[in-house]
């Protein structure tokens, strides 16, 4: 059951980081790029696109530009 929800504005570096978490993500770029990888994506995400990032799934990220 849904107890709660947490919103959080954040700037990604060039530098590449790897971790994981117990809750779920979603991650709703408002400007700029981050690329995302799982062990089964890779995506680039910009302004127009979404990313649902499940609990427990190790992900690797950075950006390539300003964000």
């Amino acid at each position: 059951m849904l107890q709660t929800i947490i919103g959080a504005k954040r700037t990604y570096s060039t530098k590449g980081c790897t971790h994981d978490h117990p809750f779920d993500q979603l991650i709703v770029p408002l400007t700029g790029s981050l690329v995302i990888e799982t062990q089964i994506h890779q995506f680039e995400l910009d302004e127009t696109s979404i990313f649902f990032v499940p609990a427990d799934c190790s992900h690797y990220f950075y950006a390539n530009d300003t964000n």
